[in-house]
């Protein structure tokens, strides 16, 4: 999980310093991306190299473990793909039938919804190997405890949404369809 976060600060660096340096082409910030995402990979190889490099193990002891991963793995990628598409297609549609103002003011609702389910996939990346080691007998605690986290921080969250709608409201007239919009996607956070 810190690596993968670590992996936005990274790029947000590196963006930051080539558009102070005056640069404008976006094949170079797709570039950056690639960079960082390899950066990133290279430092968690080196990070956890008590897994990458170490001991040997027989194939039989952890063909469980590795089919296990790649099952929950796999769901949580088709999901994440899912997902895209959903956002994508609606993207191309409105493209497609409506005007660049739309376009706009949809692509700024759906990407602050999708920063927040940057947000929970995150922390799914967290909980999945939690749950997944921890015995059925204290699944029903744990998730008392998790429950008492976040439903308190999620509603927090939703009580900071009409101030932080007036701020954007001010700041980004132009986008006050968009706010509305954003108000009906918001509680999904929940």
């Amino acid at each position: 999980a810190k690596l993968s976060v670590s992996d936005r600060y990274l790029y947000i660096i590196f963006v930051l310093i080539y558009l102070f340096a005056g640069g404008k082409n976006f094949v170079i910030l797709i570039l950056l991306d690639v960079l960082t995402k390899g950066i990133v990979t290279l430092w968690g190889i080196l990070v956890m190299k008590d897994i990458t490099f170490g001991d040997k193990y027989k194939y039989a002891e952890i063909s469980n473990e590795i089919k296990d991963n790649i099952k929950i793995g796999s769901n949580l990628m088709l999901g994440n793909i899912a997902s895209m598409l959903i956002l994508g297609i609606s993207r191309v549609l409105v493209e497609q039938k409506w005007s660049i103002e739309t376009f706009g003011e949809l692509s700024f609702a759906l990407s602050v919804s999708n920063m927040f389910m940057l947000f929970i996939s995150s922390v799914s990346i967290v909980l999945y190997p939690l749950l997944r080691r921890t015995s059925e007998d204290k699944l029903s605690i744990l998730y008392l405890r998790v429950r008492e986290l976040f439903v308190p921080f999620t509603l927090v969250l939703l009580l900071f949404f009409n101030p932080i709608k007036f701020i954007l409201e001010w700041w980004l007239p132009e986008y006050q369809i968009s706010l509305f919009y954003m108000g009906i996607l918001f509680p999904m956070i929940i």
